[in-house]
């Protein structure tokens, strides 16, 4: 996907009013388009069994799935 397509994706996401979850990796577009976004990032192997070399995942969630998610409690830091 060109840069273009993925303003067009997210354009036409942020127009969604049920609950969104974006999952990719970091880049300056999704971090100015999905600014209002909750977001939750991991490192992971880029490529399993091949060598150390990590990248860090995010996933985006609009408004919407957040408050639905911390309604249910899944966000509560575990005490255990």
């Amino acid at each position: 996907m060109t840069n273009a397509d993925h303003q067009t994706l997210l354009a036409g996401i942020l127009d969604l009013t049920g609950m969104v979850v974006v999952s990719g990796y970091a880049h300056p577009i999704y971090d100015e388009m999905l600014a209002s976004w909750e977001t939750h990032s991991t490192s992971s192997r880029i490529s399993a069994g091949r060598g150390g070399a990590t990248r860090t995942e995010t996933v985006w969630l609009n408004p919407a799935c957040s408050r639905a998610l911390h309604a249910q409690g899944l966000f509560e830091e575990c005490t255990t």
